[in-house]
């Protein structure tokens, strides 16, 4: 991992947008790390390595936590039914990872998925997908939940900073 690190930080200045992509489909970011204060800090990149998704994982709807682990209950007992469910989340509009939000093609995609979990459930291989696809979408509804944790404590950081700044402007503006 480190080697390919290293690689990605010797093409990076190949690369007009910073972004590289190797044989795994996966795609690297590179960023330069900026403080608060809006100096850069040379040298220091930040990696991020993020997954591309095919058509069926980008058709699961982000659901909440709750909904997801009952998701994955009915997968575990009844292949393919939490995957049925799914499908009608998305067709009630929650959003999903596929390019265009077509919300009728993500319903077609997850039904078709949930038939054939259902189908297949009998070689157990309907039954393993089905496990499997409980667990991506409970994880995928643990990362989105993290993220919004931390994005409203960015908001929450900003919006102390900006109040203080306020001050400080406010007892500079009294002194002269």
């Amino acid at each position: 991992m480190s080697e390919q690190a290293e690689n990605a930080g010797s093409q990076a200045g190949k690369q007009k947008d910073g972004r590289i992509k190797d044989d795994d489909m996966k795609e690297v970011n590179l960023q330069v790390n900026e403080e608060q204060t809006g100096k850069s800090n040379e040298g220091k990149y930040e990696i991020k390595v993020t997954e591309k998704k095919g058509l069926l994982r980008s058709a699961i709807p982000r659901v909440q936590v709750p909904i997801a682990w009952l998701v994955l209950f009915f997968n575990v007992f009844l292949p393919g039914t939490g995957t049925l469910i799914l499908s009608l989340f998305s067709l009630c509009g929650v959003p999903t990872d596929l390019k265009k939000q077509n919300f009728c093609l993500a319903f077609l995609i997850n039904l078709l998925t949930a038939f054939l979990q259902m189908i297949t459930a009998v070689i157990i291989i309907g039954w393993i997908w089905s496990v499997y696809w409980g667990m991506f979408a409970v994880t995928e509804a643990n990362e989105r939940s993290e993220n919004l944790k931390k994005q409203k404590k960015m908001e929450k950081a900003q919006a102390a900073s900006e109040e203080a700044n306020l001050k400080d402007n406010a007892v500079d503006d009294n002194v002269v």
